[in-house]
Order: structure tokens, then C-alpha cells, then sequence
């Protein structure tokens, strides 16, 4: 099935997905987004970040995780 996902970004670098949420990481021109799309809501909901990199998403249900930091911290 395919489907048009409204406000997503355009440059997903890892997704993550569950029954409820797909949660995208994507790559911004300042750094990196995190975006999840409510699929029951039809919304989509950018997660505030602090700086440096992040990594590792997971979605279970409704609760997304992931990493914040510098490679040296």
C-alpha cells in the first residue's frame, strides 16, 4: 500500500515505524529534524532536538527513543 504522508521531509535518513507512528530522522540544511506521523491522527509532529548528532529511533506504539550528543562527550 502506498500512501501520501503530508508534511513529511525530503530527506529521510532512517525511519521507524509501528502500528500507530512512523518516525522519520531526516537531514535539514541547520542539522537534523525528527518528525513523527500520527497515523489515526493524520498529524504530523516535529520532536524538538538539542544540537549535535542523533541517532538510534525506535518507536513502540506511541513512544518514540533516541540518542543526543557529540561523538566526543
Amino acid at each position: 500500500m502506498e500512501t501520501e504522508i503530508p508534511g513529511a521531509p525530503d530527506r529521510v535518513l532512517t525511519p521507524a515505524l509501528s502500528n500507530d507512528v512512523l518516525l522519520m530522522l531526516a537531514e535539514r540544511d541547520d542539522g537534523y529534524g525528527l518528525y513523527a506521523y500520527y497515523f489515526l491522527l493524520d498529524e504530523m509532529v516535529e520532536i524538538p532536538l538539542g544540537s549535535g548528532e542523533v541517532g538510534g529511533i525506535d518507536v513502540d506504539d506511541t513512544h518514540v527513543v533516541w540518542w543526543e550528543g557529540a561523538y566526543d562527550e
